[in-house]
């Protein structure tokens, strides 16, 4: 699990230490002892990234990297992609999507929910559409398609 913080709009992130049971203040007190250089962002002197003096990343401070709607914040993934492995920022962006979600903080249905909700042959296009209003993951269209989409799908690639 990783070691999130989110709070007025920034998010802390601490990778994997020996012994991830301590209280979050303890590490962030051991953090301040080990700090030996900070990589200020240059577009965003609030970003940054904390080093040891081995240069590995102790931490790294961002601004949220989940809008209130539940979209990526370019300028945090910019400067988080700088500093952290691309599979490592993805995770922190879907983990502070769990946390915003657990708090109520964004209006988002699970995978699970959307297929329902499709899948259900008892619910008319106005009420399918209904379901997902004010969703921030969904954008439903409806089923009348464009003609030319239709060809699209019917295999003949016209």
């Amino acid at each position: 699990m990783l070691d999130i913080f989110i709070d007025n709009g920034f998010l802390l992130y601490l990778p994997e230490i020996t012994n991830p049971n301590l209280p979050f203040w303890v590490k962030v007190m051991a953090l301040s002892e080990e700090i030996d250089e900070i990589q200020v962002d240059e577009e965003d002197e609030l970003q940054c990234c904390f080093y040891d003096s081995e240069g590995q990343v102790l931490a790294i401070q961002i601004h949220d990297p989940v809008d209130s709607g539940g979209a990526p914040v370019e300028k945090a993934i910019r400067f988080a992609n700088q500093v952290l492995p691309n599979e490592i920022v993805y995770e922190i962006i879907e983990e502070s999507r769990v946390i915003k979600g657990a708090l109520g903080l964004t209006n988002e249905i699970s995978q699970q929910e959307f297929i329902s909700i499709i899948t259900d042959e008892t619910l008319t296009e106005d009420e399918i559409a209904e379901k997902f209003e004010g969703v921030d993951n969904v954008f439903f269209l409806g089923e009348s398609q464009d003609e030319s989409i239709q060809n699209l799908n019917s295999g003949t690639g016209e």
